[in-house]
């Protein structure tokens, strides 16, 4: 029996409910989806084969409760999966195999050369994550834009196995900022590389990401600096306090960052109120509603007694987020147990939202690299790319040089999966509606695979990966679920690789 009790789901994920009719209806989903993936199991089980059942490469792939456990298969699809316009998933020409051919035997300078005509002359497993660097898991959240991360992730694994160099770069920019024209909703790893190619990416430590459009772009490091600012709250009280924050010059919007690590925008002319709960200990502010725009700010008389001031927000050094990482709970119920109202205000932090909490049966994650030195602004190492030709040979091709960006379409009881090799059942649809990062391939078992990255956090699938099945191994076929079957995915050049 796959199911677990209901309040222990809710409590292992932090599941909370407004009312009770949510609750009951969350309820009456978990059960469903339970069922559902106990009969999927047991399916799967009786038809994939494995040539070793105790070798955990070629696994069943086997469907789980996660954090999605309690959402319907619609609400799953808009909350994190893509859909493409039309207009943008529009013919284009075939990219070149020849094209791809000539890349492939100039990164391959130095070693033995060979015919590169069919899946027999590739190399019968590849995993990029050998080389000593997977870069960090992300969390897409609630804004589809898988095909940023997708980019992203190439990149950075791409740029770590030419030179050793370790980049974290921004997808909040890539949403912001690339003109798409509803970036939370979808778009295509194309348009992410034509961006950066032309504009250059910060790096994620100067522009975090935040799961949901800004109003604006904020891609001007200089600028981005120097319109963070950090509220000094005041101690917690018997009753909610709310007090009004704006930025110095009316006339321009400002990014403000709560202590708790919680960023948020003020428009320009226009004022935050922020309600701060009394909850004992710990300073929760609550999200900020934004009031009237503000009068005009008079002058200063020449003469007489000055205005007083209003000290709402305090400047200070911009600090970079702390990356999602673990947090020991019974220390930081102990830790805010030990204050008082005289504890200074830096004390009053709480860990959300850029701590989490792991279920006890996820394992620590490794630790996380240090970011790129201070004196790299931007990142400029993405030159061009290469469009992949629609056929498993030249996606197998492609992986076997580079990391790339991939494209497919993931079916309902894909977002169940928590370990092995996912063999989708027939896929009817012909638009893909996710895209991650490829980083490997396996072809020496009974089940051919492909190595990908997502972009769902690290307590999903095996540690942010899963396994997906190719499908029958023919040149020209166009795999599971649309896996090789679109011109859309592509290999990041970065340098001189130009082909």
């Amino acid at each position: 029996m796959i199911e677990i009790p209901f309040n222990e789901f809710t409590r292992r994920y932090g599941k909370v409910y407004s009312t009770p009719t949510e609750a009951r209806f969350r309820y009456e989903v978990y059960i469903s989806n339970c069922r559902r993936m106990e009969e999927e199991n047991k399916r799967r089980v009786a038809i994939q084969p494995s040539s070793d059942p105790k070798s955990s490469n070629f696994a069943p792939c086997m469907l789980s409760v996660n954090k999605f456990a309690d959402w319907t298969d619609e609400e799953f699809s808009n909350r994190r999966l893509m859909r493409i316009y039309p207009e943008d998933w529009k013919d284009i020409a075939e990219p070149s195999i020849e094209a791809l051919k000539k890349l492939a035997m100039k990164l391959r300078a130095g070693r033995a050369l060979q015919a590169l005509n069919t899946i027999a002359d590739l190399p019968r497993k590849v995993d990029w994550r050998r080389n000593g660097y997977q870069g960090r898991i992300k969390d897409q959240k609630d804004c589809s834009a898988c095909y940023a991360f997708a980019v992203t992730g190439a990149v950075e694994m791409k740029q770590h196995a030419k030179d050793g160099t370790i980049v974290d770069l921004s997808e909040q920019e890539v949403v912001d900022c690339a003109g798409l024209r509803q970036p939370c909703v979808g778009g295509l790893p194309s348009q992410v590389m034509d961006y950066i190619i032309k504009n250059t990416v910060n790096f994620s430590t100067n522009y975090p990401y935040l799961g949901k459009k800004n109003p604006m772009c904020l891609r001007d490091r200089s600028r981005l600096l120097q319109t963070v600012e950090t509220l000094q709250l005041p101690p917690p009280g018997p009753r909610p306090k709310r007090f009004k924050v704006f930025g110095k010059d009316r006339s321009k919007a400002y990014r403000v960052r709560l202590p708790s690590g919680e960023i948020f925008n003020i428009p320009p002319g226009r004022q935050a109120i922020i309600t701060v709960s009394p909850e004992p200990g710990v300073q929760v502010p609550k999200a900020p509603t934004f009031g009237t725009p503000l009068p005009a700010v008079p002058k200063a008389p020449t003469f007489g007694t000055p205005l007083p001031a209003v000290p709402m927000i305090r400047p200070q050094a911009a600090q970079e987020p702390s990356s999602p990482r673990l947090v020991d709970v019974q220390a930081a119920i102990a830790k805010a147990a030990s204050l008082t109202p005289n504890s200074p205000a830096s004390a009053f932090q709480s860990p959300s939202p850029h701590y989490k909490i792991a279920p006890p049966s996820i394992p620590l994650p490794p630790t996380v690299p240090p970011p790129p030195p201070r004196s790299l602004k931007k990142f400029f190492g993405l030159t061009s790319y290469l469009p992949i030709p629609s056929n498993l040979f030249s996606l197998l091709l492609a992986i076997s040089i580079s990391p790339i960006a991939i494209t497919h379409h993931a079916p309902p009881d894909f977002k169940f999966y928590t370990s092995g090799i996912y063999t989708p059942e027939l896929c009817k649809s012909t638009i893909p509606n996710h895209a991650a990062t490829a980083v490997g391939y396996d072809l020496t078992g009974p089940i051919p695979y492909l190595i990908i990255k997502n972009a769902w956090d690290r307590d999903w699938g095996e540690n942010g990966y899963y396994r997906f099945a190719i499908g029958d191994l023919v040149d020209s076929s166009k795999g599971n679920c649309l896996i090789a079957a679109t011109p859309y995915n592509a290999i990041p050049l970065l340098g001189n690789e130009n082909a």
